[in-house]
């Protein structure tokens, strides 16, 4: 088992990639190429930041997480976008789109408080050990 997959936030990732994969099926298949690839593709960039950044230094980890909630505001656009077309009933109702929002909050929480610590180490690394700096 690699370190990162200890993470719950990447964890948490992974779980939430899943559900915006299910979700995006329901999309019509002229979607196919377009919204429902991007949707995806961010969805995916969440855990797999988490990962690359996890075998950095943390100053570096936490740029990654930064790059991870911004992959999260991606989907939350890309889901928006999808409530407003003509599919929104179908995949995106209120009660589909619940245990997402749910996911991408706890996700960014985790997001958040691993970006903070990862900063602290990284404060603290420098102070250990200046030639660091």
């Amino acid at each position: 088992m690699f370190n990162f997959e200890r993470l719950e936030v990447w964890q948490k990732a992974v779980a939430f990639a899943g559900l915006v994969y299910r979700l995006s099926q329901k999309f019509p298949s002229d979607e196919r190429f377009d919204l429902s690839n991007q949707i995806r593709h961010a969805a995916t960039s969440i855990a797999s930041n988490i990962a690359e950044g996890s075998a950095l230094p943390p100053a570096d980890f936490a740029k990654f997480i930064g790059y991870a909630s911004r992959s999260l505001y991606e989907v939350l656009t890309q889901a928006t976008l999808a409530g407003t077309k003509a599919f929104s009933s179908s995949s995106f109702s209120t009660n589909s789109t619940a245990p997402l929002m749910k996911s991408v909050a706890c996700s960014a929480a985790c997001g958040n408080r691993w970006s903070r610590l990862a900063l602290a180490l990284n404060s603290q690394h420098s102070t250990l050990n200046p030639s660091t700096s």
